[in-house]
């Protein structure tokens, strides 16, 4: 089986492509009836894009992706063969579509592709005698830059993996093919894999990256470590290049549990990495709803783990096992390939700092859910001064519980979001206590995450943005200083599979705006700030992340 849409299909170097002609009112190829003919491959045509256009007709998706300013290519081949067209080259985010048919308004699709590695595109199709193909290349949402499209025969990389001992086939196995191209694909349920690329030589690595958690340790052909080590691989255009094959073993494992230090409650989408002896990351788990987690697939040797709180908003400090602040003071874990070792725990502590009394040092505050107490530890520079400074009747169902300064007046404070009642309760510091305020109600109660604090507007107050998955809004509370004024700034298309979801001035503008990644797509969004709202742009994507 052949599939191209793995991650991290097809990246070519910049080497390999001509600069990109001048910039020009419109390219010669801008519509379909002036499409730029070739006969011959391989085909490589460097223009920049500025001023071209979408004519009438003309599609304007792949998918999801919105695709414009856009121009176009035809190519009819001699023989059936194998094909990949792609953007490897270009400076900007991209779009492939290909087609068959005659005119504009009566394609037929092949297939498209927005992102296959970075933000360029890749194709790859079996093409018939005889057929002409059309090739629409465009910018995603209509950028432009210097192109480079480029149209090559592929050839096959096959073979077959197999678990170590037993020999029986494992299907859904990576095997990623590297070098100047990347191609990939997965093991079928007969452990079989045939991966398309271009002519030239490859190091073949096979990747158990489909099993939670993982299962068996990665290697190179012909059972080597690593890029650096691993056996050549030559692939010739229209050739099978076969016997590529891999025997994996079973790895070993970590497990163990993650809770909030002091109170013993267990804490779930906590990120848990093997790290081994050049910092290198070996492996990774995820805690569950109880805190557990495992980490698998790892080669006989010794480990570093730490614990990262990735829900978000993050509450929890990061450490490494065994509670200690960094790499170089972690506890070694040594793990034995075929075996677990268990009992790595971690116990995190509550991250919530900030200079309540406006001192110039940091301070934490904590929240004792059984008697409704908010304590502050205020900094000396040396010690910590614990000090009660408001107590709540309403008990529990507070969540998030965030600090900012809210008011204007230098001193943070903490704002508190109760979803029985929908309200949005304000600590005012005064520099020696709270003043427990309501600042706003919301009539959706619940449904809302990514509830962050940021100055979105750049009034000097700080602000709360809060996302709701089920309608795919973007509100925020905007603060005058008493009060909250929640407006619904931003809808997003795509409604979940957000994570992570942060908060920054990314564009330097003074206000701060939200990035978005999704790992469904690879994809980082920015919510760009105007002060008065959202304007989702896609910045980046990270494939595979």
């Amino acid at each position: 089986m052949m599939v191209v849409g793995l991650a991290a299909l097809l990246v070519l170097s910049d080497a390999r492509f001509p600069a990109a002609t001048p910039a020009s009112a419109l390219p010669t190829n801008d519509s379909f009836g002036n499409a730029l003919v070739f006969s011959s491959l391989p085909f490589t045509d460097a223009r920049n894009t500025e001023g071209a256009t979408t004519q009438a007709g003309e599609p304007l998706t792949c998918d999801s992706a919105p695709i414009a300013s856009t121009v176009w290519y035809s190519f009819t081949p001699a023989a059936t063969m194998d094909l990949a067209a792609h953007t490897f080259g270009s400076d900007y985010d991209t779009v492939v579509a290909v087609y068959t048919g005659n005119s504009v308004g009566s394609l037929t699709p092949v297939d498209c592709n927005d992102d296959s590695f970075s933000l360029q595109s890749l194709v790859a199709f079996s093409a018939s005698a005889g057929t002409t193909y059309r090739f629409q290349v465009g910018g995603f949402s209509g950028e432009v830059g210097d192109l480079v499209f480029n149209l090559e025969q592929t050839g096959l990389i096959s073979g077959t993996v197999t678990e170590e001992g037993s020999g029986d086939p494992l299907p859904d196995i990576c095997v990623i093919a590297q070098d100047v191209a990347i191609g990939g694909d997965y093991t079928d349920a007969l452990g079989q894999y045939s991966i398309v690329v271009p002519q030239g030589t490859y190091s073949v690595e096979f990747r158990d990256c489909l099993s939670s958690p993982t299962v068996y340790v990665s290697e190179w052909y012909n059972n080597k470590p690593d890029f650096a080590s691993a056996d050549p691989v030559s692939v010739t255009a229209g050739s099978t290049t076969s016997g590529i094959n891999a025997v994996l073993a079973v790895g070993g494992s970590i497990l163990g549990t993650v809770t909030e230090e002091g109170t013993g409650t267990a804490l779930p989408d906590i990120c848990v990495g093997a790290w081994d002896a050049s910092e290198f990351p070996a492996g990774w788990g995820y805690t569950d709803a109880s805190g557990d987690y495992t980490i698998g697939g790892l080669p006989t040797g010794s480990y570093k783990v730490d614990f990262y709180d990735c829900g978000w908003p993050s509450t929890h400090l990061w450490e490494w096992y065994n509670n200690k602040p960094d790499f170089a003071s972690a506890d070694p874990v040594s793990v034995t390939a075929g075996s677990t070792t268990p009992g790595i725990n971690a116990a995190l502590t509550v991250d919530r700092e900030s200079d309540f009394n406006r001192d110039g040092e940091e301070d934490v505050v904590r929240y004792v859910p059984a008697s409704g107490n908010w304590w502050v530890l205020r900094s000396t520079g040396t010690a910590f001064d614990p000090q009660k400074w408001a107590t709540f009747s309403t008990k529990t169902g507070w969540s998030p519980q965030l600090a900012g300064d809210f008011n204007g007046d230098g001193y943070d404070d903490v704002v508190n979001y109760h979803s029985g009642s929908g309200t949005w309760w304000v600590n005012v510091s005064n520099g020696s206590g709270f003043t427990p305020q309501k600042w706003a109600t919301f009539s959706t109660k619940t449904g809302w995450s990514a509830q962050l604090v940021g100055d979105f507007n750049s009034d000097g107050y700080d602000d709360v943005v809060n996302y709701h998955s089920g309608s795919g809004t973007w509100w925020v509370n905007v603060s005058n200083g008493s009060g909250f004024t929640p407006e619904k700034w931003a809808t997003f298309s795509t409604k979940t599979g957000w994570s992570p979801q942060l908060v920054g001035d990314f564009n330097g503008d003074g206000r701060d705006d939200v990035v978005n990644y999704h790992s469904a797509s690879g994809t980082w969004w920015v919510n760009v700030s105007n002060g008065s709202g959202f304007t989702p742009l896609k910045w980046a994507t990270f494939t595979p992340w």
